[in-house]
């Protein structure tokens, strides 16, 4: 086992400060690839909520059933 001083340059850069961690929680929630998951989600669930609408309304139309 190695003792670490905190002292030590190389010890330092173990501890993550506080600053650091939001900024790494930051990046990874804000980040390009989420920010597109994120919208491709969304238009999914809008997608079909569209085409469970678009049946309701149809089978109103043509059959007359209610809903």
């Amino acid at each position: 086992m190695v003792s670490c001083d905190l002292k030590k340059p190389l010890c330092k850069g173990i501890i993550v400060s506080k600053e650091q961690e939001t900024k790494n929680i930051e990046l990874l929630l804000f980040s390009p690839i989420n920010l597109i998951m994120l919208l491709d989600i969304l238009y999914l669930v809008a997608s079909v909520n569209l085409f469970l609408f678009v049946n309701q309304y149809s089978l109103n139309i043509f059959y007359n059933i209610d809903i």
